[in-house]
């Protein structure tokens, strides 16, 4: 008996554990930028970099919506950092931009903070923007030209295109064109939010066989950034 009323008292500390959690849904408002080709929440230490786990990719709630959500499961009292990206980027260099915003830690990388959690909560969002209801605030934008001439590139290659940090660096995303036959000059105009930095590289064939389809750029020239590994 003595066993029994034992073995029942541990399944329902059992119970009682499981019973101890909840669901936080995370719901994004994309419409101030133009939106990459995955949306990803990440960071903190408990979502892991974007692109690294399937569950921490966010999905739009119907077509055309510009509304992305994700959930997750965690125990009562869950607290963390978290940011959104707009693209698959392991340096997060596509994350949104929260410096110098009330909901940016600057101690923590201007990352969100999350406090901790005791029901079932969604959390309002706008990417890049503070508020907490979902909406976003109308933004400026610009339109960018980019034009470069490939008379000089000395391998060969069938198409010129362009990729950045607004699009996960998608290598087909933004095919260029050429200004006139047999120019070797390719441009295309894009649209961009005022304020805000980006960096981009310049793509041939669609970067099918790799990075090294993407062009080269040295450590320290005038017109580059470099993130860890990556210059561009």
């Amino acid at each position: 008996m003595m066993k029994r009323l034992l073995t029942l008292s541990i399944l329902m500390m059992s119970l009682t554990v499981v019973a101890q959690q909840v669901d936080i849904t995370f719901e994004l408002n994309m419409s101030s930028v133009t939106t990459a080709d995955a949306v990803w929440i990440a960071g903190g230490g408990n979502f892991e970099n974007p692109g690294d786990n399937p569950a921490y990719q966010m999905t739009e709630t119907s077509p055309g919506s510009d509304v992305y959500t994700v959930t997750v499961t965690r125990d009562v009292g869950f607290s963390s950092y978290y940011t959104f990206t707009n693209g698959t980027c392991g340096d997060y260099s596509c994350k949104e931009n929260l410096a110098g915003l009330p909901c940016g830690d600057p101690g923590n990388f201007n990352d969100r903070f999350l406090p901790p959690v005791s029901s079932d909560t969604t959390i309002l969002a706008c990417f890049g923007q503070c508020s907490t209801d979902g909406t976003c605030d109308a933004v400026e934008t610009s339109d960018v030209t980019f034009r470069v001439d490939m008379n000089d590139y000395a391998g060969s290659f069938s198409t010129v295109s362009i990729g950045g940090t607004w699009n996960g660096f998608n290598p087909t995303e933004f095919p260029m064109t050429e200004t006139s036959p047999g120019s070797g000059v390719y441009e295309i105009t894009l649209g961009f939010t005022d304020g805000l930095t980006y960096e981009y590289k310049f793509i041939e064939d669609g970067g099918v066989a790799g990075e090294e389809y993407y062009e080269t750029l040295a450590v320290g020239l005038p017109c580059t950034m470099t993130s860890g590994p990556f210059t561009n």
